[in-house]
């Protein structure tokens, strides 16, 4: 089971790292447009830095320079991660993500959505970190946002390559631990870009009175949750009742994996706000230029492993 296991991961790992080449040719592919109406003539360092990489505005702005961000934020990427929490959560369960939610069956057709999702997202990551590479927070922020596409791809994936393995007596498949083993990724991925975020939160909070409002808003929800969490544990374990204790001691194990799924959950939802008070109070996130379609795009194929069934 194990070297099974070690199996699958490292053929995912490696389709992961397959996709990598097709960035350049999203880059190249690009179809730049002057923005003087003089005709100039061609300098290919002139055309990279005008049209790829992303316009700093008069002062230079934090908020001009997020025109470079090509991933969902604001309200739009709030509701994209509560689609994708919702999507892992349901195949780690072997479950359809739609109703009527039913058990997973057809392998195939899943993994073939996981694939085109993993090689669609990661391009469009990859070339938003390319745009966004005069501003080191924007790329940590990507990078964290691709780790999370790139996890939900990869659940789906995993689940599916499961879903052929042979079954047991009762005609189901054998359980599988090492699909958790993904939340890794995404774990490092926070971390990552919970650095860029707090660095833009740190130079922003003093002058843009919504940022320090969502920061204090998400600050006490996260305190109070890791409160409550930890006092219902302690009640437990001085309860007399040792079926209350034993779960106790089953959640002191588990504490810290679950505050950090919390945190990680919250984060991702803080990020899209805070970006959202920072991009001149777009508050939607809604796309505009260029952006718009690597967005909707982006968006799209983060929502296939949705149709999984």
């Amino acid at each position: 089971m194990l070297t099974h296991t070690l199996t699958e991961m490292v053929v995912l790992s490696f389709l992961s790292i397959a996709i990598l080449p097709y960035i350049p040719f999203q880059i190249f592919l690009a179809q730049p447009t002057l923005a003087s109406p003089a005709p100039r003539p061609f300098n290919f360092m002139n055309l990279t830095y005008e049209h790829f990489l992303p316009q700093r505005g008069q002062n230079g702005t934090i908020g001009e320079e997020l025109k470079c961000y090509s991933l969902p934020f604001g309200g739009i990427g709030f509701a994209s991660h509560i689609l994708t929490y919702w999507t892992v959560a349901f195949l780690f369960a072997e479950r359809k993500p739609l109703p009527p939610f039913s058990k997973l069956r057809h392998s195939t057709w899943d993994i073939w959505i996981a694939i085109i999702s993993l090689v669609i997202c990661a391009p469009i990551a990859g070339f938003t970190i390319f745009r966004c590479i005069v501003r080191w927070q924007f790329v940590l922020i990507t990078v964290w946002k691709t780790t999370m596409s790139l996890t939900l791809a990869v659940v789906g994936l995993h689940r599916s390559l499961r879903l052929r393995k042979p079954k047991n007596y009762n005609g189901k498949a054998e359980p599988s631990k090492g699909i958790y083993a993904w939340l890794v990724l995404y774990g490092l991925g926070t971390i990552v870009g919970l650095v860029g975020l707090f660095s833009l939160v740190s130079q922003t909070i003093r002058s843009n009175a919504k940022v320090r409002i969502i920061t204090i808003v998400f600050g006490t929800v996260t305190f109070a949750i890791c409160v409550l969490v930890i006092c219902t544990i302690v009640l437990m374990i001085l309860d007399e009742d040792e079926s209350k204790a034993y779960a106790a001691g089953w959640g002191i194990g588990l504490l810290p994996v679950v505050l950090v799924l919390g945190v990680g959950i919250l984060a991702a939802f803080y990020s899209d706000w805070i970006l959202g008070a920072i991009a001149s109070n777009n508050w939607t996130g809604a796309p505009s230029g260029n952006n718009t379609w690597l967005y909707w795009a982006y968006f799209a194929a983060k929502r296939l492993p949705l149709l999984s069934f």
